[in-house]
């Protein structure tokens, strides 16, 4: 009994620190999700306002497919709501406004690929 306590809290407090550290590369990851999206949206926000639209609506292009590749390269999401809420309209945005593969950017070649598993 005198070893089961001192063995109890040493289980516990070695869970409380891998607990907290956790909580904290994940809230630290998340912010830099949420940095990345607030530049890219304020820059594209800029761009519309000074009449660059056609830069703008690139920038916005960008955030949206990198996105996409995250959630469609993702085997895991197959019977997600917004996965599959949103492969048609996708796909049939891609086909009516990105049609020359030339332009593609290298996010936007793997969403492609990505995309080729999805039905």
């Amino acid at each position: 009994m005198k070893r089961v306590i001192p063995l109890s809290v040493l289980v516990i407090l070695v869970a409380a620190v891998s607990a907290a550290l956790g909580y904290r590369a994940g809230s630290q990851r998340r912010n830099y999700w949420v940095d990345g999206q607030f530049v890219g949206t304020f820059d594209a926000l800029k761009r519309f306002r000074a009449g660059e639209t056609e830069s703008g609506i690139r920038r916005v292009e960008t955030m949206c497919f990198s996105a996409a590749y995250c959630l469609y390269d993702n085997p895991k999401l197959r019977d997600d709501v917004t996965t599959k809420l949103f492969l048609k309209d996708l796909r049939d945005y891609r086909d009516a406004y990105r049609t020359n593969k030339a332009e593609w950017s290298p996010t936007e070649q793997r969403l492609e690929k990505a995309l080729e598993n999805w039905k």
